[in-house]
């Protein structure tokens, strides 16, 4: 953005930036989008735990709806304790913050059961 501005006040042509930042802007959107940010995040983790054997359940079950597909993937007690927390938040929101996502999800949680052992967050 802060380039396409001073390209233009260098230029001497103003409006012309203001068309290229929409775009560019719009751009970025759709390709965050595309790229799903949380559920790239929660890809990446889970891929890490199957390598390793470790993962942070806690940070996991911060993230939003987005990232329950892949963090359905997680054995127990990994997968209920990273989940629990993402089901009691998706169940909480009215029409207003219904999305794609969220429904995907309620259906993927509506068999989590809570971890008989402690997830420790």
């Amino acid at each position: 953005g802060f380039v396409l501005v001073l390209g233009s006040v260098l230029a001497r042509r103003p409006r012309r930036p203001l068309r290229a930042m929409a775009v560019s802007g719009a751009l970025a959107l759709l390709a965050l989008a595309a790229l799903d940010p949380e559920r790239f995040v929660a890809e990446q983790n889970v891929a890490r735990f199957e390598a390793t054997g470790r993962v942070d359940t806690a940070y996991l079950a911060d993230l939003s709806a987005d990232a329950v597909p892949a963090l359905a993937r997680l054995p127990e007690p990994y997968r209920s304790c990273a989940l629990e927390p993402i089901a009691a938040r998706a169940q909480q929101g009215g029409w207003r913050e219904a999305n794609v996502s969220r429904a995907v999800a309620r259906g993927l949680l509506a068999d989590v059961t809570p971890s008989s052992r402690g997830c420790g967050y």
